[in-house]
């Protein structure tokens, strides 16, 4: 995982040669976008988001794509975790066509997504997103930048 200032993203562009793709994308970003999907280049997609904050939920972890996630309105905590020896929650609740899988996991690193920052979740890096700030649901727009891995 990464988590850094949102001027810093361009500190990171050697991470995948995908990245220049998100950081020349992030440059035309406002918290007026429309929710909704945004084909970029090269298999390189967003997709903006409104959702409401919760008090808990599972971890989550892809396969197939890195995530950029960038906070455009209100506040969110993330919670990140290492993949390492953890297994998936049964099959069922995971949906491997769309490259979402849940797992269980004790430990955590809780970080702040706001439009000041930016958080990368690459395989390895289980996450929970859309938690609560200060014990207070809200409603939340985001941005998250689908990179394929390959």
């Amino acid at each position: 995982m990464i988590y850094d200032k949102i001027e810093n993203f361009n500190l990171y562009i050697k991470c995948h040669k995908n990245f220049k793709i998100a950081e020349e994308f992030l440059k035309t970003v406002t918290p007026d976008m429309e929710v909704g999907k945004y084909e970029l280049d090269n298999g390189v997609y967003a997709t903006v988001e409104q959702r409401s904050t919760r008090y808990e939920g599972p971890f989550e972890g892809h396969k197939k794509y890195i995530d950029i996630q960038v906070g455009l309105v209100g506040e969110e905590i993330i919670e990140y975790a290492p993949q390492c020896g953890l297994e998936m929650l049964k099959e069922d609740i995971s949906r491997p066509n769309d490259d979402l899988y849940f797992f269980n996991t004790p430990s955590k690193i809780s970080v702040l997504l706001d439009n000041k920052n930016f958080a990368i979740f690459f395989p390895e890096d289980l996450h929970k997103p859309l938690l609560v700030v200060n014990n207070k649901t809200q409603e939340i727009k985001k941005l998250i930048i689908k990179i394929p891995v390959k």
